[in-house]
């Protein structure tokens, strides 16, 4: 089988923007959307996202909406 895969990678500084964008990526386009956060203002966009993901510096707010929480500060 043959897949295609499209990837988006979106940054904004901005909370009301990060939500928009994985709102409209889900409505308009059909796509699943992950975020990446690790500020208080983070939380609402990374609950509403299809997969959440707080870093290990995290707020606990960001933390406890997350799916999944990083727990090492480097990955390599």
């Amino acid at each position: 089988m043959n897949f295609l895969l499209t990837e988006l990678l979106f940054q904004f500084v901005i909370a009301e923007y990060n939500r928009y964008v994985i709102s409209n990526l889900r409505t308009y386009f059909g796509r699943r959307s992950a975020m990446v956060g690790y500020e208080f203002s983070d939380a609402d966009s990374i609950r509403e996202s299809d997969i959440g993901i707080a870093v290990a510096d995290a707020t606990d707010s960001t933390k406890s909406e997350s799916d999944i929480v990083l727990t090492e500060h480097a990955l390599l």
